[in-house]
């Protein structure tokens, strides 16, 4: 289960099976793998104690009965959390995990896309790999900041890394102009691969990736006339929320 470049488009459980169970728990990774998935995506957060969360947003309010921000709270306070009755009163009890529990119920069973959400957080990260064993050719770190994946690389230059490319949140009148610059500063950098949003890909953008030996990871996309489509631009992973529908289309073409 590697992220090198293979025969068919790798669909992507995003936030594991997060239309059916609370996003980043380990109930959501459960329900994708007992669903077909073998590659999901999570997003991580350092608590104030220096440990590795899994949770899309700065705070906890949104997806738990807590509030603050997860760089404040204390893993003890992190644990007490509620991260599944906000969905449904049956995943009530759903914690928020840490990475580590991610990283060992998913080994062996799938591979993991990594949003990094934060810098300063790459050692801690690292850390968690290696003391799991998750091994790297089952992995792709992933991040809007660029210098987040500079400081990663220099940590383990065997890290597979994607840089996260928002074209309609740049301010630029030149879309092709961006992207061939993030293209090619991936190229620099050592990056493994690039990763627009759906709204900013086109099929000469991806053969310009490509061909400057990047891979193409387009989040986030549920419509399967449009998965359809990405594929056969040659796009390499599309991220979806709707895992049976992602599967359905996309395995094997």
């Amino acid at each position: 289960m590697s992220w090198l470049p293979v025969a068919y488009t790798i669909p992507v459980a995003h936030r594991g099976y997060s239309t059916r169970a609370p996003e980043n728990t380990l109930a959501a990774y459960r329900e994708a793998l007992d669903a077909g998935a073998t590659h999901v995506e999570c997003d991580v957060h350092l608590s104030g104690d220096g440990t590795p969360y899994v949770i899309h947003d700065a705070s906890v309010e949104r997806t738990t009965d807590g509030q603050g921000a997860v760089k404040t709270l204390s893993d003890e306070a992190l644990d007490r959390l509620d991260a599944g009755a906000w969905k449904d009163s049956h995943y009530a009890d759903e914690r928020v995990p840490r990475l580590e529990a991610l990283l060992t119920l998913l080994k062996g069973r799938s591979s993991l896309a990594l949003e990094v959400k934060a810098p300063e957080m790459e050692r801690a990260v690292v850390d968690a790999l290696n003391s799991t064993g998750f091994p790297r050719s089952s992995l792709t770190l992933f991040a809007f900041d660029f210098d987040i994946l500079v400081r990663s690389l220099s940590i383990d230059p065997t890290l597979h890394c994607t840089y996260l490319i928002d074209l309609d949140g740049l301010e630029t009148r030149d879309p092709d102009t961006a992207w061939a610059s993030a293209v090619q500063r991936s190229q620099d950098a050592g990056m493994s691969a690039v990763g627009p949003g759906d709204a900013g890909v086109s099929s000469s953008r991806v053969q310009l990736a490509q061909e400057a030996g990047l891979s193409v990871f387009v989040w986030t996309v549920d419509d399967a006339r449009r998965m359809r489509e990405l594929s056969g631009w040659g796009v390499d992973a599309i991220m979806s929320n709707d895992v049976p529908l992602a599967l359905e289309t996309l395995k094997g073409t």
